[in-house]
């Protein structure tokens, strides 16, 4: 009877701070740490009441401590420590918390932002720059603005290169968005060449706007490298020009890609485009355009052919 009694009590005193804890005001936060001295998590909650809803710096420093000594392993607590020294003017205390926050949890994405950021600030490039690295190992979606900080503090790409970007293709191609952005054609040309050295099974849609964006820019060395990249790492083989004929696809035996260096078409007015099976020279079909109206100049298809100047 004695031992339910004391399971009964302990049971209580838990179910109360756990009430407590989940009112939003000092209080009963209080009230809670009182029954559960030993919780962390309420300790933790004190200090945000202390730092966010009513502001007391030294209070909210208090119980943050009380926090992380409870639980050293909880890198929020150790960040939200670090972010009150830091408006306490503590650069040095707040560098030694945010140093625990990544030692709690080096992997996390959301610790790994917070720190990078602080570091930027304090102007330790190197230190943001792995803690970047961190960011874009495990999120996608904050990859744009991390590499666009990167670029901020560390312009040359190729450092960019050795220190920060993880082996993922999707990240490269961001950082390929980002510099073909700025019309920086040759970084962007370093980072391709990077990409294509992963091996990686690359998305045919992004080689295409990369494609796109050199054709336009008249890069067709750099144009025709990425097609020729293209033929191992999106199973574009059969799309490579031979020797005896640069027109990719002319039997239109193969599918249209519409983009590239395959054909590309478009939707005109009174023109339609479809592939005819009952007519064929070669292969097993052919393309059938159908006109349908006056004053039409142009089919809707075509093909950019990659050639050398000066040659026959």
């Amino acid at each position: 009877m004695l031992a339910t009694a004391v399971y009964i009590g302990l049971a209580s005193l838990q179910y109360l701070a756990t009430y407590f804890s989940q009112k939003p005001d000092l209080a009963n936060l209080q009230r809670a740490v009182r029954l559960q001295p030993g919780n962390a998590e309420y300790r933790y909650r004190v200090g945000r009441f202390l730092s966010l809803i009513q502001p007391s710096p030294q209070a909210a420093l208090e119980s943050y401590r009380a926090a992380v000594t409870l639980n050293p392993n909880k890198a929020l607590y150790w960040l939200d420590l670090a972010a009150v020294y830091q408006n306490m003017g503590n650069s040095g205390e707040q560098i030694a918390a945010l140093e625990k926050a990544i030692n709690a949890d080096p992997r996390t994405p959301d610790v790994a932002w917070e720190s990078a950021n602080v570091y930027l600030v304090q102007g330790d490039t190197a230190k943001a720059l792995r803690e970047f690295r961190v960011v874009l190992e495990n999120d996608l979606s904050l990859a744009p603005a991390a590499l666009q900080l990167c670029l901020r503090v560390s312009p040359n790409v190729e450092n960019l290169l050795q220190q920060v970007m993880p082996p993922s293709p999707l990240v490269y191609f961001t950082l390929l968005d980002i510099l073909t952005a700025k019309k920086q054609t040759a970084d962007a040309a370093k980072v391709w060449a990077q990409l294509a050295q992963l091996h990686q099974p690359l998305e045919t849609r992004r080689v295409f706007d990369y494609l796109r964006y050199l054709i336009g820019q008249q890069e067709v060395d750099q144009a025709r490298r990425v097609w020729q990249d293209a033929s191992n790492l999106c199973g574009l083989s059969a799309y490579q020009p031979s020797s005896e004929n640069l027109v990719i696809n002319g039997d239109f035996s193969l599918e249209v890609l519409n983009g590239g260096f395959d054909w590309r078409y478009q939707k005109l007015p009174n023109v339609a485009l479809s592939l005819d099976p009952t007519q064929f020279h070669t292969g097993h079909r052919s393309l059938s355009i159908v006109f349908d109206g006056r004053g039409v100049e142009d089919a809707g298809i075509r093909q950019v052919i990659p050639v050398d100047s000066n040659a026959t």
